[in-house]
């Protein structure tokens, strides 16, 4: 069993974060852990979407198009292609 930890700021995921909780998950996926628990921070799991990084972004648009794409792209791993088993946690 793994426990992947992620404690984003309030829970809001940017798209690095949602690349960087993907290649974790796909490290776990390739080695012998069958059950990988996601552990969020005390307060938030996840929120969803970073908005304060897409309101100052050089293109508000085009950043949020990048985020919810990358978090689709990590739930869509999560759940589909890979055969681990992913309960999610609360720290605290």
């Amino acid at each position: 069993m793994g426990y992947r930890h992620f404690a984003f700021y309030n829970g809001a995921m940017s798209s690095s974060q949602c690349g960087r909780l993907r290649a974790a998950y796909l490290a776990a996926s390739q080695s012998d852990v069958r059950v990988v628990v996601l552990m969020g921070s005390s307060d938030f799991w996840s929120n969803g979407i970073h908005l304060n990084l897409i309101e100052h972004a050089t293109s508000p648009a085009d950043e949020s198009w990048r985020n919810i794409n990358a978090m689709n792209d990590s739930g869509t791993n999560h759940h589909h292609q890979y055969p681990l088993v992913h309960p999610g946690g609360f720290a605290g």
